[in-house]
């Protein structure tokens, strides 16, 4: 037990880090298409291909949170549109992501997934406590009691289904 205890944390901390990796470089990745669509668009020529991709990136990203994108014209001092946009997208509770060609990696800071004990701290006998604090976004209602015993499998199955209920967002702790 106390192996799978052990096993099961560590695959929670690299499945957590793989994620919010994943997600950095779909943010990048974004903030660098919006960029360079802006300055195609400004010279008066179509960036479809572009602006394609980076749909196609935030496909990926509603995989794994919630995403919600807004598409605003630029203006010049006059009151005119000048052809750019400011294309912002936005993760848990309306939390910026993207804005334009600047990406947040700190989305998750408020979202934490914490353990007790820490890595490496398990005794035999011990349990493995996992505690998850959600403090932006919506109220979802009443979050259900999730105390119990689980097999790795069962935990794994468990976390997931969280994850996606409440659409969560997961940080791994600093190391």
């Amino acid at each position: 037990m106390y192996g799978n205890l052990q096993e099961l944390q560590k695959d929670i901390n690299l499945e957590i880090k793989q994620t919010v990796d994943e997600m950095n470089s779909i943010a990048e990745k974004m903030a660098t298409l919006n960029k360079q669509i802006n300055v195609i668009e400004l010279s008066g020529a179509p960036a479809n291909e572009l602006r394609d991709r980076r749909e196609q990136l935030v496909d990926q990203l509603s995989e794994y949170v919630d995403v919600k994108v807004d598409e605003l014209p630029i203006y010049d001092s006059y009151g005119r549109e000048t052809g750019a946009t400011r294309y912002i997208v936005r993760i848990a509770g309306g939390q910026p992501l993207v804005d334009g060609s600047d990406f947040s990696d700190d989305y998750g800071k408020d979202e934490i997934m914490e353990q007790s004990p820490k890595e490496g701290e398990l005794r035999k006998g011990e349990s493995l406590e996992i505690h998850v604090t959600v403090s932006l976004g919506e109220d979802t209602g009443v979050m259900p009691d999730i105390t119990g015993t689980y097999t790795v499998a069962s935990a794994r199955t468990e976390m997931k289904a969280l994850i996606e209920r409440y659409s969560l967002t997961l940080e791994a702790p600093e190391e």
